[in-house]
């Protein structure tokens, strides 16, 4: 007779080595954990120094990007007031024309040019009197 007893002993050492290969596994990955996590704290000052640089970089951008907004505005500016400025120059011209015309007539005038006299009111005299009424004083 044949016994029909299976061998425990092969099931109960897999299972054995697979429980060690776990427990292993679970040791590793601690000692792993606690080595990141003494890692990340120890580059922790570094990282927010990072962090600040790059939100001051950012900062200096964004003011760089709007001082190149008002530079952009202020040539734009610039070049109206150049083309403005030729109208300008060529109406200052016709303007001297004309004072220097006026200059020439001006210079052809006598001297002195007798004027007539004013008549004036007598200073003894009393203004008229008025009986009018209006109604603009409210009565």
């Amino acid at each position: 007779m044949t016994d029909k007893r299976r061998p425990v002993h092969v099931p109960v050492l897999v299972g054995a080595s697979a429980a060690l290969y776990a427990a292993s596994l679970a040791g590793v990955t601690a000692l792993q954990s606690a080595a990141d996590r003494a890692t990340i704290e120890a580059r922790a000052p570094a990282a927010a120094a990072v962090d600040r640089l790059a939100a001051r970089n950012e900062a200096v951008a964004k003011a760089l990007d709007g001082l190149r907004g008002r530079m952009d505005a202020t040539g734009t500016d610039y070049g109206a007031a150049a083309d403005a400025l030729g109208s300008v120059e060529v109406r200052l011209g016709d303007l001297a024309t004309t004072v220097a015309d006026v200059a020439g007539q001006v210079a052809a005038l006598p001297d002195r040019i007798a004027l007539p006299s004013v008549p004036r009111a007598p200073a003894g005299r009393a203004a008229p009197s008025v009986h009018a009424v209006t109604g603009a004083s409210g009565k």
